[in-house]
């Protein structure tokens, strides 16, 4: 488990079936004798807090790790936690469009009313950051020590071949731990989602409509009795921090990343900037337990990254009880059908709509583990994944699903039908085959995307 990161070098476990790392192992032994094991995860605080308001609570076991047991019965449609983000940054494509407090979108051509750094510039620069009203700006309590150095991030993404969004992630959560102590934390029995751990009830506007200030103030989950709960630096320490984990090759950039994004912060002179050490650990930490986030005025969008330590607290499965969407920078998690009092809850952290082994790849180099889910477990053939693994036969009238066939010590993967036994190659000199179909696809996909990104 991670040390807080001011204190000490994370420590990792094997990851679990969560946004914190891989499901079914065990946790780490330690290596010295005669010293007891490190404890298999750190509270959340905050989560401990409110956890009498929530109608599930955290549970613990080898097999799952940290998962969440429905501690009542669940309604199709329930809301099951509301969760601001502790952090949230932009995408590297709407950072220019987007207020960096609220994220509502900026309206266009109105650049002179764009507030960067304070003072309201004509021609603001967009590797600086920017807010829709003198409110967003006032609410950001990092702004007079992060904002010289995101404009330097671009550049030092280039240099050190780091993702730029991560590197901005990264700036803004340490800042965020140096402005907010670790001691800021809800004290047992107190609900963390009472006075700044709160946002703001629903207000009217200007224009009379109903309009909820979700980044602004104090606000209760419309049709629900739950808070907004906002986690503190406490609870990010008790993620787990899957460094070691990821590939060499990234570890490197990130580490140039990460020492050029110091030096950038030492010479801006606003705060002290953390360790090295620290700084891998943030940044595992957000590689692992990150979700996206929407715009405030659309649900559907993905504007950018959100760190929410509770709502990391729930295991993955590919036929998921919960879902959940964002607005602004708040996470609303539902219910999708009734849940029975003791069940687990499950959220996804990949495409159900991809094939299983694209799921399967996708879990494994992102979060660390091998689903093995209901949906995961089930032979393909019975599966619905049958449906996305495969490809219709058109043998003569069969209108069955060719399903990929690998025999050990063949010379060639060939898909098989699961009705008539037909079998093709999965790939031939022609270009024919079932997996030469599927990139041809893929690749007039991408292409049409790139063309429709280049319009806008």
């Amino acid at each position: 488990m991670a040390e807080q990161v001011e204190t000490a070098s994370p420590v990792h476990l094997p990851a679990k079936d969560d946004a914190d790392g891989a499901d079914g192992l065990k946790p780490a032994k330690s290596k010295r004798k005669g010293k007891k094991a490190r404890k298999p995860f750190l509270p959340l605080p905050t989560l401990e807090a409110a956890q009498h308001k929530l109608p599930w609570q955290l549970a613990f076991s080898q097999r799952l790790g940290r998962h969440a047991i429905a501690s009542q019965d669940i309604a199709a449609g329930q809301c099951v936690l509301a969760e601001a983000a502790i952090c949230a940054v932009p995408a590297q494509t709407c950072e220019a469009s987007t207020c960096h407090t609220c994220f509502s979108p900026l309206p266009e051509g109105t650049d002179e009313y764009l507030i960067t750094q304070g003072v309201i510039l004509d021609k603001p620069s967009r590797h600086y950051k920017r807010y829709c009203s003198q409110k967003c700006y006032d609410a950001d309590i990092t702004v007079s020590m992060t904002a010289p150095v995101h404009a330097l991030v671009l550049q030092i993404s280039l240099q050190t071949k780091c993702d730029p969004v991560l590197l901005r992630f990264i700036l803004e959560l340490d800042a965020h731990t140096k402005h907010a102590p670790a001691a800021d934390t809800p004290s047992p029995g107190k609900a963390p989602c009472s006075d700044a751990h709160l946002l703001s009830p629903s207000t009217t506007s200007k224009n009379g409509t109903e309009s909820d200030q979700i980044s602004h103030g104090t606000q209760q989950v419309p049709g629900d009795s739950l808070d907004v709960i906002t986690c503190t630096r406490a609870d990010v320490d008790a993620l787990l921090s899957p460094w070691d984990r990821n590939q060499k090759d990234w570890r490197e950039a990130l580490t140039e990343g990460c020492k050029e994004l110091q030096q950038a912060i030492i010479q801006a002179g606003k705060y002290k900037p953390g360790t090295l050490q620290q700084l891998h650990f943030l940044a595992a930490c957000i590689n692992a337990n990150a979700h996206a986030t929407g715009h405030q005025e659309d649900t559907n969008s993905e504007t950018g990254l959100g760190l929410y330590p509770v709502l990391s607290m729930f295991n993955h499965s590919c036929v998921p009880n919960l879902a959940h969407s964002s607005v602004g920078t708040v996470q609303y998690v539902y219910a999708v059908h009734d849940i029975k009092k003791g069940e687990q809850l499950c959220v996804h952290y990949t495409s159900l709509y991809e094939p299983r082994r694209v799921r399967q790849q996708a879990l494994l180099q992102e979060k660390f583990f091998t689903c093995a889910c209901e949906r995961c477990s089930t032979p393909v053939e019975q599966s619905v994944d049958r449906f996305l693994e495969g490809f219709s036969c058109g043998k003569g009238q069969c209108r069955e699903v060719m399903l990929m066939d690998k025999q050990e010590g063949a010379e060639e993967d060939v898909f098989k039908c699961v009705g008539c036994g037909h079998t093709t190659p999965a790939r031939t000199v022609e270009g024919n085959g079932p997996l030469d179909v599927e990139k041809q696809a893929d690749d007039m996909y991408h292409h049409a995307v790139n063309v429709l990104r280049q319009q806008v």
